[in-house]
Order: structure tokens, then C-alpha cells, then sequence
């Protein structure tokens, strides 16, 4: 366990794990726990579609409410005209949906709704 002195005083406590090497947070600031969620899903191998879809349904409240962005939705819907695209899309939504999160749940339908109405007619299928 480490501590760093964040610049407001505040204790950060950062936590690593030898078994598996994977960096946990604690007390993290929102703002830096939202880069290192964009580090690990560039380190962990995600591509871009999967990171664009995990981004859009993370776990965290947009705003104080569950809702996602319209850039997002439209981004992914956009990308669902490509057929290795949509298998990703596709991978990850299920995931998602299978969770026991439910803002990812919700954030998950939303996308997936908006997909059904604006994106590639796979999803009718």
C-alpha cells in the first residue's frame, strides 16, 4: 500500500497486488479514477470499438443520472454498419447486460435501444 499526498491535502491510497498485478484505487479523485480506467482499457487490449462501448456504459452517473451521451450512442450505432465492429459491440453489450450493476444495465439497454432504432438492421435480427 502506498500513500501519496494529493495537492489539496487529501490522502490517495494506491494499492497493488502481487498476485495478479492488477492496480487497485482507493479514494481516488473522480477525475483520476476516470484516467485510469481509460489506461487500463488501452493496456488490457481493449480495442477501440469494445473501449467506446465499455466508456459509454460505465459504471459511474453521467451528470447525476444514469443517462448516456448522445455522442456516444451515435458513435456506436455509426460503427455497427461494420461487421467485425458489430460482433464487438455486440460481445460487450451482452456482457454488460448479464451484470449485476445496473447502471450498466441501464446505460446497456440505452445503447442498445438506440442501435435497434439508428444503427445496422443486424440488431432487428
Amino acid at each position: 500500500m502506498t500513500l501519496l499526498q494529493a495537492s489539496r491535502g487529501e490522502q490517495i491510497k494506491l494499492a497493488t497486488s502481487t498476485r495478479d498485478n492488477k492496480l487497485t484505487v482507493s479514494a481516488f479523485p473522480h477525475r483520476l479514477q476516470g484516467a485510469l480506467r481509460t489506461v487500463r482499457k488501452h493496456t488490457i487490449g481493449f480495442t477501440n470499438v469494445q473501449s467506446k462501448v465499455l466508456s459509454a456504459t460505465e459504471n459511474f452517473p453521467l451528470d447525476d443520472a444514469p443517462f448516456v451521451a448522445l455522442t456516444h450512442k451515435f458513435e456506436i450505432a455509426q460503427l455497427s454498419w461494420d461487421d467485425d465492429a458489430f460482433e464487438e459491440i455486440v460481445d460487450v453489450l451482452k456482457k454488460r447486460l448479464m451484470g449485476s450493476k445496473w447502471r450498466r444495465v441501464v446505460k446497456a439497454l440505452m445503447v442498445l435501444h438506440y442501435c435497434l432504432q439508428e444503427g445496422s438492421g443486424r440488431f432487428t435480427v
